[in-house]
């Protein structure tokens, strides 16, 4: 018989563990808010295009941390490694730069680490909130 397991490294946050989720993001939120920061989401998938251009077709992300697939139509798609070029993309699409700045995104991110390192076993899928924050050159925003 096959038994079917989330993938190593991963974890389901259940319904039991959920009320604590959401506190813990609920917070992480509201610490954002306090900031001026909103939420931002995108689509899970990329032109091939964007993401290879921005990281570098050499770069590691590139060589080893992409899901690439070609859609019914043709289009090169990949799911995204990052957010920074989806979301820098979003701001010029929808003429963000023309709102206040800078712009402040909060978004939840999963980042996947191909092999955790043998001394100390990080899950390879971790859940966090990100901000990113374009229209600005102050280096007071990276402290902020």
């Amino acid at each position: 018989m096959t038994r079917f397991e989330a993938p190593r490294g991963t974890h389901d946050i259940l319904p039991s563990e959920q009320p604590l989720w959401r506190w813990v993001t609920g917070r992480c939120r509201s610490v954002c808010a306090l900031y001026g920061c909103s939420r931002s989401t995108r689509p899970p998938f990329e032109d091939t295009e964007l993401i290879v251009g921005t990281s570098g077709g050499g770069s590691d992300v590139v060589q080893k941390e992409m899901y690439t697939f070609s859609d019914r139509g043709g289009r090169s798609l990949t799911l995204r490694p990052e957010a920074t070029a989806p979301i820098c993309r979003a701001y010029v699409e929808h003429g963000l730069h023309r709102e206040a700045q800078p712009a402040e995104a909060l978004h939840d991110r999963t980042d996947v680490a191909v092999r955790p390192a043998a001394a100390r076993p990080l899950p390879r899928a971790l859940a966090a909130l990100a901000v990113e924050a374009i229209g600005t050159d102050d280096p007071a925003i990276d402290a902020e």
